[in-house]
């Protein structure tokens, strides 16, 4: 949600760790704040529960992790701040109001499934979900929103 690579939640929960952090993108690094950890944790909470009471249609869950991304992006037009300021606290407190409030999250997240068809993202197909190109794209599109 937070890192930008929705398309490289494919694997096993440890291969993503190290990738990432192979990458020096860490994540549960000591000096991060907790807020984008909760948030990330209670949007994919907020987003599955959409999917259960049927107001998204099931899908889209094939690209969840897009639609979180997406949620983020749509949400707050702010500079994400760096994960161990004390600015993420706010930037996520901004994510946290529209995922209280079940009307304006669903709202969000079906702007996110729009950005997904108007990209022509291809959720049924696989290599769409993998490529890092077809997240660019969804990324210019949700900033145009």
């Amino acid at each position: 949600m937070f890192l930008d690579e929705p398309h490289n939640v494919t694997s096993f929960f440890g291969l993503i760790v190290r990738k990432l952090n192979e990458k020096k993108a860490q994540i549960f690094s000591e000096d991060h704040t907790y807020s984008p950890y909760y948030t990330s944790a209670y949007a994919y909470y907020k987003l599955e529960t959409h999917f259960r009471k049927n107001n998204l249609d099931k899908s889209y869950k094939k690209v969840r992790f897009h639609i979180l991304m997406l949620f983020r992006i749509i949400s707050n037009s702010e500079q994400m701040p760096p994960f161990n300021s004390k600015k993420m606290d706010k930037y996520c407190d901004v994510l946290l109001d529209i995922l209280n409030d079940d009307a304006k999250s669903l709202k969000v997240f079906k702007k996110c499934i729009d950005v997904i068809d108007k990209a022509e993202f291809d959720i049924n197909e696989k290599q769409d979900l993998k490529l890092v190109s077809k997240t660019k794209i969804l990324v210019e599109f949700a900033r145009k929103k």
